[in-house]
């Protein structure tokens, strides 16, 4: 069978399924509006995942995390105890949403899918650290949650200002006297919003101490006895925003 007559046979084919209404035959508007809705569909998904990581990337500032992984093992486990890890994986599920849509517009099906994927994580990282480095957003969050108008994100901010969790041999608190060697520290409670007992430090052992100074907020790692917390290791805590 020549070309010419397999190209006609298609044809043929086709027109008859068209006609019979087999194949539903759309304008040019109605690709244009799904494209367009795709679009947005697509810079909804990502604006939402670039709010999401800008936020963990602000409760790990505001909490300290990071520096619990310098206290040893005990650090470390309350470190991974205390990561968002929902939000993180949910974070993830965004962006490897947002590259699965990316690959249905034009371009996308030029690019290998794993450099969208890439690109769109890229973007994600560098927005949520701009948001979360450059601008007041999630503190401006913060302060509405401390005042109770943010109704569905509240916990959420409010657990920003939780002082470490008992068990772990980690506490935070703010020193309000020093007199040489010796340190008068009021921990946070577990709401981190007021401060609940207060405890002495004899930092002749620790090199970091002299560096700490009244006012400042600190981590202590170590066994609490009798008002006392015995071999303490310090850490400067992350100053949290005043309530408003």
């Amino acid at each position: 069978m020549q070309p010419n007559t397999i190209h006609n046979s298609i044809t043929h084919d086709v027109l008859a399924k068209i006609q019979h209404k087999e194949i539903s035959v759309h304008s040019k508007t109605f690709f244009r509006f799904k494209l367009a809705a795709l679009v947005l569909l697509v810079a909804a998904v990502c604006v939402i995942s670039i709010i999401l990581c800008s936020f963990i990337l602000f409760t790990l500032r505001m909490t300290g995390q990071p520096g619990f992984i310098g206290f040893g093992s005990q650090g470390i486990l309350l470190f991974f105890v205390l990561f968002p890890w929902t939000l993180f994986f949910f974070d993830l599920l965004l962006i490897g949403l947002s590259g699965l849509l990316m690959r249905h517009i034009s371009f996308g099906y030029r690019v290998p899918g794993i450099y969208v994927v890439g690109i769109v994580f890229t973007v994600i990282i560098v927005s949520g650290y701009v948001i979360e480095a450059k601008t007041a957003f999630h503190k401006n969050m913060l302060f509405r949650a401390d005042k109770k108008q943010l109704p569905f994100f509240h916990g959420a901010y409010m657990n920003v200002r939780k002082a470490p969790p008992e068990g772990y041999g980690i506490y935070r608190g703010v020193v309000i006297l020093r007199e040489g060697d010796t340190l008068f520290i009021d921990l946070d409670d577990a709401s981190g919003l007021s401060t609940s007992s207060s405890i002495t430090l004899d930092i002749r052992n620790d090199p970091r101490a002299p560096h700490i100074e009244v006012g400042d907020s600190i981590f202590i790692s170590g066994k609490k006895v009798d008002g006392k917390i015995q071999d303490p290791q310090l850490k400067r805590a992350p100053r949290l925003p005043q309530e408003h």
